[in-house]
Parts: C-alpha cells; sequence; structure tokens
C-alpha cells in the first residue's frame, strides 16, 4: 500500500486537474493499493513546513519508506512513476 501526499494551493486552478490528473495514474498504475491524502499549504502550513515543503505541487511518497518527493510539474507520467519508485 502506498501512502502518498499532495501539497498544492487549493484556491489554484492548475491543482484541481493536477489532482484528477493524479489520480487517473495511480488508479491505473497501481489500482486501489494507494491513499493520497491532498494537503492545502494554506490551511495546513505546519505540516508543509514538517515534511519541508517549499514548493507546490509536491508530490511526496510517504509509504514505503524512504520518503521520495516529486516537486514542481508533475506533468510527466514517467517521471513521476520513476521518482515515487512505482514501477510502470
Amino acid at each position: 500500500m502506498y501512502e502518498i501526499r499532495l501539497y498544492v494551493v487549493k484556491t489554484s486552478h492548475k491543482s484541481d486537474k493536477t489532482i484528477k490528473q493524479l489520480e487517473i495514474l495511480l488508479e491505473k498504475k497501481i489500482g486501489e493499493d494507494y491513499k493520497m491524502e491532498i494537503i492545502d499549504v494554506l490551511e495546513h502550513p505546519e505540516m508543509a513546513r514538517s515534511d519541508k515543503i517549499f514548493v507546490t505541487p509536491t508530490l511526496v511518497r510517504i509509504f514505503p519508506k524512504p520518503m521520495k518527493k516529486v516537486i514542481g510539474d508533475l506533468s510527466c507520467d514517467e517521471i513521476i512513476l520513476n521518482n515515487l519508485g512505482i514501477v510502470s
């Protein structure tokens, strides 16, 4: 089971598109074997500080360890999967 956090600014129009794209990609590649938590950095700055998030969007694989991050542009599926350690 993958545990993933997506840090975004929800007031951004891009964040809705990013969330939907990630849901489609993850369901296509790993089925229901993941849990994605979406964190609005404006509502929960303490969580962003805790995970050392300075840029949005940032995708963080919390589990399995070690933690891995994809920062910034999340438009390339192959880069996302490789950086999260998900075999495509």
